[in-house]
């Protein structure tokens, strides 16, 4: 996860890493943007720096706990927003 810029009480950070991405879509996280660097998308979510450091270092872990409903419904979402913004 990266830092791109703060602002406020949240701060701006993207992943390249498209289970981790579909993992905070299912925790309700809101996905700002999605863009293209050559042919590797970076998922841009608005998420505070405390809840992006909870959330990423629980998923290192293994102790991160997602409901299976929640996380296949954000991994077809994010199939479908890669294949509808293909290089847009």
């Amino acid at each position: 996860m990266k830092n791109l810029e703060t602002s406020g009480s949240v701060d701006r950070f993207e992943t390249r890493d498209f289970c981790f991405a579909a993992t905070l879509l299912a925790l309700s996280e809101p996905l700002d943007r999605l863009e293209w660097e050559g042919r590797k998308a970076a998922f841009c979510f608005d998420i505070s720096r405390e809840r992006a450091g909870e959330v990423s270092r629980n998923y290192a872990n293994g102790r991160l706990k997602v409901a299976p409903r929640a996380l296949f419904s954000a991994l077809d979402e994010l199939r479908r927003l890669l294949r509808d913004h293909k290089h847009e």
